[in-house]
């Protein structure tokens, strides 16, 4: 997949390789600047705190694999075989036996991207939300000095532009039974905490504020991934209802891959 979408063309490839010739040049001519100690320190209780928050939501809270197989359409990718393995390493054993491709593939059909932020926006709140000023000066200087730290931000930020609370939340309300409301509603509450704490370390007044031209793209793309969504959405409540049609079957895989290719995200 991502051979085929940088190299793919000869055009394509040629400027792919013209990226990279640059990059190279730049980190080579202009070398980044070494992290402070306490830049690293603060990277080592992002990481920690991010981690701990993640796999609590994840493992922890009570019925998170059902939600996610009921709001999401993971378990139709799994027969579809779309990829050269099984979506799961045995039958059993939950999301911890889930691979990783069809866990974030699966999130990113609904538009929500959870694998992407979730945790950052908790890790990020704690040194923002703390007395500690030099902390939070610290942190601000990270992204605007430190390329690593500021271009692990701008990705967060590029993938957070691209979730859409109004699409996921239609998979929910229209296939996830009303006692998940709860689990729901707390997770597009940390989207939220995420985005806002993006912008308050980016300064941005709206994600991708200082790229206007990926901003554009993806802006470009969604009013063809919308009619998608809302399309895969009532295939799925036909399927989950017991209807079964090779046609129906067909167009859940189309409207799969016309996701895939609007998100760019697959996994």
């Amino acid at each position: 997949e991502v051979m085929d979408k940088d190299f793919g063309l000869r055009q394509i490839a040629t400027r792919t390789l013209n990226c990279y010739a640059a990059a190279v040049a730049e980190a080579t001519l202009q070398p980044a600047v070494a992290p402070k100690a306490l830049w690293r320190q603060i990277m080592e209780q992002l990481a920690s705190d991010s981690c701990d928050y993640y796999r609590e939501m994840v493992y922890s809270t009570s019925g998170f694999k059902d939600f996610f197989a009921l709001c999401t359409p993971v378990r139709e990718i799994g027969e579809m075989k779309l990829g050269s393995r099984p979506s799961s390493r045995t039958k059993s054993g939950g999301l911890t036996k889930l691979r990783a491709i069809p866990w974030v593939f699966g999130w990113t059909q609904i538009r929500f991207h959870l694998p992407v932020w979730l945790g950052v926006g908790k890790a990020l709140g704690c040194i923002l939300d703390s007395k500690d000023e030099r902390l939070k000066e610290a942190l601000l200087e990270m992204y605007q000095t430190w390329p690593f730290f500021r271009s692990t931000i701008s990705l967060i930020e590029m993938v957070l532009a691209k979730a859409d609370s109004t699409v996921s939340m239609w998979y929910v309300e229209n296939l996830v039974p009303v006692h998940y409301a709860a689990l729901a509603s707390k997770l597009h509450n940390e989207l939220d905490r995420t985005t806002n704490c993006v912008k308050t370390v980016t300064k941005h007044k709206w994600l991708l504020e200082a790229d206007k031209e990926v901003m554009a793209t993806i802006a470009h793309r969604m009013p063809y991934t919308d009619p998608l969504n809302i399309m895969q959405v009532e295939i799925l409540k036909k399927l989950r209802g017991g209807f079964r049609d090779a046609e129906l079957q067909g167009t859940l895989y189309s409207t799969i891959q016309g996701i895939a290719a609007g998100m760019q995200n697959t996994g």
